[in-house]
C-alpha cells in the first residue's frame, strides 16, 4: 500500500504523490542537474542556464549609458546602465502600466489621421517628456554624462515599445527636445545588445572573407517615384565599410532579406 504526500489542506485526488512518484521525480532531477554539469564543462558554456554576472550586463554600456524602462502593476521605474558605476533609478510612481498603453494605443491611432495628426503626435511627445525623459535627462546630467553624448540604447518594455521615446520634448524653440541633448538608439535586450557585438558564425573568424554588412535598397519601389539619393548614400557607406554585400530593388525580395537578417551582423536598409 503506497503512501501519499500532500500539500496542507489539499485532497490526495489532485495534489498528492506517492512515494513512488517522488523518487522518480527525485531521480530525473538529479539526472537533469547532472546533465547541466557536463554542459558546463565544456568550454564557452561555463555559464549554461543561469543568469548573466551584472559585470557582464555592464558591456551593454560600453558605448554609453543604457536605459531600462520597466513597467509593472505595482511600480514602474527607469534603471539607468552605466559601465563604470552602479546603476541609477528614477521612479516613475505616479505612473500605472495602462497610461502607458494608451498613449501608445493614442499614437498609432493618429498616425493614421490626416489634418489632426502632427499636433495630436507633438502632444504624446510632450507627454512623454514631462512624464519620462525629462526626469531620466536629469540623472544623466546629474552623473556627467555631457550633452551630444550617446545613450547607447533606449531599452522599453510594455507598450512603451510602440512610442517614439526619441523624439520626445516639448517641441518649442525656447526649450530643446531630447534630440538636441542626446543621440539615441533602441535595443529588445541588454543580452541582445551584449551579443550583437560578439562575432557569430563565420563572421567569428578574424581571416574570414565573407562581408558582415549588408546594404538593401530599393531606388525604383513599385507604383511610387524613384529615390536618386539612395545609390549616392550606398557610395557613402562603402567608403567607410570595405566588405559589404548589396541588395538591390528586385534582389531585395521578403526571402532574400530574412536570409540576410540571419547571416548578417549589419544590415542597412534604405
Amino acid at each position: 500500500m503506497e503512501r501519499y504526500v500532500t500539500s496542507p489542506g489539499k485532497d490526495n485526488g489532485s495534489f498528492g504523490l506517492s512515494d513512488k512518484e517522488l523518487r522518480s521525480y527525485r531521480r530525473h532531477s538529479e539526472e537533469w542537474l547532472h546533465v547541466v554539469e557536463e554542459i558546463r564543462k565544456r568550454s564557452g558554456l561555463e555559464t549554461f542556464l543561469e543568469g548573466m554576472q551584472f559585470t557582464a550586463l555592464q558591456q551593454a554600456a560600453q558605448g554609453g549609458p543604457v536605459i531600462i524602462l520597466n513597467t509593472h502593476e505595482l511600480r514602474s521605474d527607469v534603471i539607468i546602465l552605466m559601465k563604470d558605476r552602479k546603476p541609477s533609478l528614477v521612479p516613475l510612481l505616479a505612473l500605472e502600466p495602462k497610461r502607458f498603453d494608451q498613449l501608445a494605443m493614442r499614437f498609432t491611432n493618429c498616425l493614421r489621421e490626416d489634418e489632426s495628426r502632427e499636433r495630436k503626435v507633438r502632444g504624446i511627445l510632450r507627454e512623454l517628456w514631462d512624464d519620462i525623459v525629462e526626469p531620466v535627462v536629469n540623472c544623466l546630467q546629474a552623473s556627467g554624462v555631457e550633452h551630444g553624448s550617446r545613450i547607447s540604447w533606449w531599452c522599453p518594455t510594455s507598450g512603451l515599445s510602440y512610442l517614439p521615446i526619441h523624439a520626445a520634448g516639448l517641441h518649442r524653440k525656447s526649450r530643446p527636445d531630447l534630440s538636441d541633448l542626446y543621440v539615441s538608439s533602441y535595443t529588445t535586450a541588454l543580452t541582445a545588445l551584449i551579443k550583437s557585438r560578439q562575432p557569430a558564425g563565420y563572421h567569428a573568424s578574424p581571416t574570414s572573407q565573407m562581408p558582415s554588412f549588408l546594404l538593401v535598397a530599393q531606388a525604383n519601389p513599385p507604383d511610387s517615384p524613384s529615390i536618386p539619393a539612395i545609390e549616392k548614400e550606398f557610395r557613402v557607406i562603402q567608403n567607410v565599410v570595405t566588405s559589404t554585400d548589396l541588395l538591390f530593388d528586385n534582389d531585395g525580395t521578403y526571402s532574400t532579406v530574412m536570409a540576410g537578417l540571419q547571416a548578417y551582423r549589419w544590415v542597412h536598409m534604405s
